[in-house]
């Protein structure tokens, strides 16, 4: 009985690890950035504006932390 059940705790721990690897193997291949040169381009449109409001958000975001 105790066999059967490691059989079977086996088979299903096989299979899970089977599915897991198939799912990192298949969003693996999908990146975040799928052209390498384009996301080195994507600083170079920011505006100063687009900046001066990041840091402002930032200090925000800090400041109610330290509310809190």
């Amino acid at each position: 009985m105790i066999s059967e059940t490691v059989s079977l705790m086996m088979l299903i721990s096989a299979f899970i690890s089977l599915m897991m690897l198939i799912g990192v193997l298949a969003f693996s291949k999908k990146t975040y950035f799928e052209d390498i040169d384009k996301s080195f381009e994507y600083p170079l449109f920011d505006t100063d504006e687009d900046l001066q409001n990041a840091i402002e958000l930032e200090k925000k975001q800090k400041q109610k932390k330290k509310d809190d």
